[in-house]
């Protein structure tokens, strides 16, 4: 039985790749330029502080992964702990986000390809990746799953070659010093581009609307995600401080390829093209990992009758989520050629993931009263005394990062309030059309029954 129910499903080795593969791709090759630009040498401090929300809110993930292992993690933890249309908001706050995480790695994914490639209209690689990877998740997760590990491969490699020469060189040469200043836009400077860092780190939590994908999910996910979360925590520590060291910071401020510019300072020739072709392939793990969770959320939501209940049937062939795969495609599109700009695109990211982190803190915080049971039966029991706070401040740091982009950027909280209210507007006319379907049933049985 346990084998037939975990046929075409990934064990802790693709859990751990594609919870890696999601981290991996679009901070560290898109944001760093900006990143440098506003606080210099002291960018992979802003890694570090970028990393707490997620280190926070992995500690409450953790426990409801290991308690509640389902597909459309999101909602399933906060409908459980807090109502349906709470896990509803919490799932509609993360779809937003990936939505605009779809802008962002296909724009940054057309630049990183241009290198190669100059003469072919950015516009063109654009619809080519993304129609890519629609297909690559209409076949399924197994197909994810090994062209997720053999691309994180390539990548880990490639990162570690970019760190260990570039802290050598450093050391070593003679002639050569990149003096970069330490936080040249002051502590406010450090808050803003932490709050960009989170980019990198947000995703962590996309491994938890995976669940049902995945072998043993109340061990294998909990696992996954720490393993994936300290290792690319350590990498973009390393990268951005290798970056700053050997680099000078107007240098990296003004590319747009910064990882492989940088890596032309020292590394042997025939290294510095796998920099860049590492850049094109982690910001496609993460647009391929983005696709199969904001696709899972949008059915699962579509499958408990909240919004259109036809983008819940599967493919026939794959029973893969073909309609909601298509249409938050097509919404990424939209976005990319709506005219906002990268920088929108990753703080819209950000944003919904936060809100959405925010929800299911405030929904862990009831577990122990509201699911004792499944928690009684949880493989782990993280100890109150670090459960607690570090829900707490979880919540608050998603909260108060979520409303500061949205203070930054109103034309995001804009978008995100329009969205919220169209999907709301489905999801209370559904509510009636499924109570009044239900009241008619009712009295069909009851006819019979009383003549």
């Amino acid at each position: 039985m346990t084998r037939h129910s975990d046929r075409g499903k990934i064990g802790l080795f693709g859990a751990v790749n594609i919870a890696i593969g999601s981290l991996l791709g679009a901070a560290i090759y898109i944001v760093l330029p900006d990143m440098v630009g506003e606080v210099g040498s002291a960018t992979f401090l802003a890694f570090l502080l970028g990393a707490l929300p997620a280190l926070f809110c992995s500690v409450y993930y953790i426990q409801l992964n290991a308690t509640f292992p389902s597909s459309g993690g999101t909602y399933y933890f906060s409908k459980r702990l807090l109502g349906p249309y709470a896990g509803f908001v919490a799932s509609v706050s993360l779809i937003f986000g990936i939505i605009g995480g779809i802008a962002m790695l296909a724009h940054g994914f057309s630049q990183y390809f241009s290198i190669y490639f100059p003469t072919i209209p950015n516009e063109l690689v654009i619809l080519a990746v993304v129609a890519t990877f629609l297909i690559l998740n209409t076949i399924g997760i197994q197909t994810v799953h090994v062209i997720q590990s053999m691309m994180v491969v390539f990548i880990l490699f490639v990162m570690v070659s970019f760190i260990v020469p570039g802290l050598v060189f450093k050391v070593s040469s003679s002639g050569f010093e990149a003096v970069n200043e330490f936080l040249p836009g002051g502590g406010k400077s450090l808050f803003s581009a932490s709050v960009t860092a989170f980019l990198a780190y947000g995703t962590f939590v996309f491994i938890s609307s995976l669940g049902s994908k995945i072998k043993n999910p109340r061990r294998n996910t909990p696992l996954a995600m720490m393993i994936a979360l300290i290792t690319v925590i350590l990498l973009y520590m390393g990268i951005a401080y290798t970056a700053t060291l050997v680099a000078p910071a107007e240098m990296i401020r003004q590319s747009t390829t910064a990882l492989p510019d940088i890596a032309a300072l020292y590394l042997p020739s025939f290294l510095v093209p796998l920099v860049g072709i590492s850049g094109l392939l982690a910001i496609a793990s993460t647009l391929n990992i983005s696709f199969t969770v904001v696709a899972t959320e949008l059915q699962r939501i579509s499958e408990e009758g909240y919004v259109m209940k036809f983008l819940a049937k599967p493919h026939k062939k794959y029973n893969t989520p073909v309609r909601s795969l298509f249409v938050c495609g097509t919404l990424g599109l939209l976005l990319v050629y709506s005219g906002l700009g990268p920088d929108v695109f990753i703080h819209i990211i950000v944003s919904g993931t936060l809100l959405s982190t925010f929800i299911t803190a405030i929904a862990a915080l009831r577990l122990k009263t509201k699911a004792a049971k499944e928690y009684e039966n949880a493989l782990m029991h993280i100890p109150s005394w670090l459960l607690y706070p570090a829900t707490i401040i979880g919540g608050l740091l998603s909260i108060g990062y979520a409303m500061y982009i949205f203070y930054t950027y109103p034309v995001i909280g804009g978008l995100f309030i329009v969205s919220l209210i169209v999907m709301s507007g489905f999801y209370f006319v559904n509510q009636k059309v499924n109570v009044v379907a239900e009241v008619k049933v009712v009295e069909e049985v009851k006819e019979p029954l009383e003549a």
